[in-house]
């Protein structure tokens, strides 16, 4: 013998789920709006498409890339950790700059900004300006010119380093 279904059970139920949809919905339109459109994103799953600038020797896909209503794109990088107290880390910046550099050098079109979205929803705009471009394009030639000998090693730090099995200055070796 089955017990008949109490139709205010199910409709809380189809409430429940239709407020659910209405929520997402809303945070979309204002992710939109904030951001304009989505336009590119990586879901891990289907094989991602990297931004190229062959000129620049640099590879790189954000998480997301929006688009402003004047046609600029918005490259969104999110962090699995929750957002630092203040600012941000240096190498989410520079990351997060690497990725207006490339979206400009392929789309021919400056962000004006991109965006660090951290664990907990916390977003913070990292601004693409030509002191973001100067930093960056140093960071790129420092890490291009041939090693010069000067790391200075300590065991805690060689006992962490990716980098150690091929390292030259590791005190691990």
């Amino acid at each position: 013998m089955t017990v008949p279904l109490d139709p205010r059970f199910v409709l809380a139920i189809i409430g429940g789920i239709m407020v659910g949809a209405a929520g997402w919905a809303l945070q979309r339109l204002m992710t939109t709006r904030r951001w304009g459109a989505l336009v590119a994103f990586d879901d891990g799953r289907r094989p991602p498409e990297n931004l190229v600038s062959e000129r620049l020797g640099l590879v790189g896909r954000p998480d997301e890339v929006w688009r402003l209503r004047d046609g600029r794109p918005i490259p969104v990088e999110i962090k699995s950790r929750r957002a630092p107290s203040t600012g941000t880390f240096a190498s989410h910046r520079v990351q997060v700059e690497a990725y207006c550099l490339l979206l400009e050098s392929t789309t021919g079109l400056s962000p004006p900004y991109g965006v660090l979205t951290y664990a907990g929803g916390e977003s913070r705009r990292v601004l693409w300006d030509d002191a973001a471009r100067s930093e960056l394009l140093s960071i790129l030639a420092a890490v291009r010119r041939p090693y010069d000998g000067e790391a200075d090693p300590s065991p805690r730090k060689c006992a962490g380093c990716r980098w150690r099995p091929g390292c030259d200055a590791s005190l691990a070796s």
